[in-house]
């Protein structure tokens, strides 16, 4: 990639792949990839993922923040309430 240019995946669907098709994620030194257990787990409404960045970058991703308020799912309390 050229200098200064970054490629930001978003793996939230790479176990959505058909057809034994296989999916490979990107990688290369200004690649960062994002993943989310929310869609293959089937976790909706859970903000759970975890981020891959190259070393380099190590300590700078302290300064990302979510603007994304998370709670419990309400039909996660409505099924403890009802068992």
């Amino acid at each position: 990639m050229g200098a200064g240019l970054w490629l930001i995946a978003d793996e939230a669907y790479e176990d959505f792949v058909f057809d034994g098709a296989t999916h490979r994620s990107p990688t290369g030194p200004n690649v960062i990839n994002i993943f989310t257990f929310s869609k293959s787990y089937g976790l909706a409404g859970w903000r759970v993922g975890y981020v891959l960045f190259p070393p380099e970058l190590k300590g700078t991703h302290t300064h990302t923040r979510t603007h994304t308020r998370t709670r419990t799912p309400p039909h996660t309390t409505a099924h403890h309430r009802t068992h």
